[in-house]
């Protein structure tokens, strides 16, 4: 944002327009308290809107969510709000920040990539740093060996010594979902979940331009694109993405790794490129948080009655998918339920929204 606001005053334009999702009390959220402190510069004209922003524009979220062409796009409510509103508010396209994680930082595990390549004295201080900036104890000696013991054991035996423990961890968490055990098995969850694991975790053979590249051809980085357009496009905008700009996508990519990454930071150019422009506290912020489900729930409340219900209705029709069990006798108030159970709640009734618009029988 802050590029972006530099860009509009240099052409002798009017405040950037933006657009946030904040939560009422800016002390509750680093979030928010962020988003406060970058507008309080100036030079912009922002809108930042609440969950409960979520009930004026109550009919119009309800026509988006049930024309959703994916039902994983049902979990991006505020984003439908924030395209709603600029919509509203005579735009037709929203700039956002999404894949700078991949394009300006270095996924997968850094340390051990440095290992591999014979930098044991950077690994070693970067490995120090890591855990000095997350407050946690000293790095020692003996976690650094198995580290380079790690490093040194080559990507083929890992993944066959990784996989029994994978496959008992998958069939753990899939007992904590809402997914019925024979729809799983139909559809070869497991199996889908190996080949995306196999995508998710670079070998680290190569450099760090090869690691680069391998996140940004991740399945995580198509299917997140695709689904900004969709969702966008329901509401009348358009989702554009900077960092994904070629030439940008080309001259990150050749960086050397502590350009991308150092001392623990992540995205660290980017860092020392924001303070000409950003608070020195958002840029080089510890913490981060998704005020994402916090809508999410909002909606869930204003919602709620309509969702207890139909789950309850349709159970039958649902139990091929999911666990009928799980879906029936639910309280009267959602906050008696944690977070957990209630995001598999709304994933159970955005499914249904899912299947009546394709007519699913």
């Amino acid at each position: 944002m802050g590029a972006a606001r530099e860009i509009a005053r240099g052409a002798g334009g009017g405040p950037l327009a933006t657009y946030s999702g904040v939560t009422a009390d800016a002390t509750e959220s680093v979030e928010a308290r962020c988003i406060r402190a970058v507008v309080a510069q100036g030079g912009v004209e922002a809108k930042l809107l609440p969950p409960a922003e979520l009930a004026a524009h109550q009919a119009g979220l309800q026509r988006v969510l049930q024309a959703v062409e994916e039902p994983f796009d049902a979990s991006m409510l505020l984003w439908m709000l924030l395209y709603g509103v600029a919509q509203s508010d005579g735009h037709r396209v929203m700039l956002d920040g999404v894949d700078g994680d991949l394009v300006t930082s270095l996924q997968g595990n850094y340390l051990l990539l440095l290992a591999r390549r014979g930098r044991v004295t950077s690994a070693w201080r970067e490995a120090r740093a890591v855990r000095e900036r997350h407050g946690g104890q000293d790095f020692t000696a003996r976690e650094f060996a198995r580290l380079l013991l790690t490093a040194a054991t080559p990507a083929g035996i890992r993944r066959w010594r990784q996989r029994p423990r994978h496959r008992t961890r998958l069939a753990e968490a899939l007992d904590d979902t809402l997914i019925a055990p024979r729809f799983a098995h139909e559809v070869s969850l497991a199996e889908r979940f190996e080949r995306f694991d196999a995508h998710s975790h670079s070998d680290l053979r190569g450099g760090p331009r090869q690691v680069a590249i391998a996140a940004l051809v991740s399945p995580l980085l198509t299917a997140g694109v695709e689904r900004y357009a969709r969702v966008s496009a329901l509401c009348g905008m358009a989702a554009r993405h900077p960092y994904l700009d070629r030439r940008l996508v080309e001259f990150c990519a050749s960086l050397p790794w502590n350009q991308r990454i150092r001392h623990g930071w992540t995205k660290y150019i980017l860092r020392n490129l924001g303070e000409r422009w950003l608070p020195s506290e958002v840029v080089w912020r510890k913490d981060w948080e998704s005020l994402m489900w916090s809508f999410t729930e909002a909606w869930l409340r204003l919602q709620w009655r309509e969702v207890r219900e139909r789950l309850a209705d349709h159970a039958e029709r649902l139990s091929e998918f999911v666990k009928r069990g799980q879906i029936t006798g639910l309280p009267g108030d959602p906050g008696r339920l944690e977070q957990p159970r209630q995001a598999q709640l709304w994933s159970a009734y955005s499914l249904l929204l899912w299947l009546e618009r394709n007519d699913f029988p």
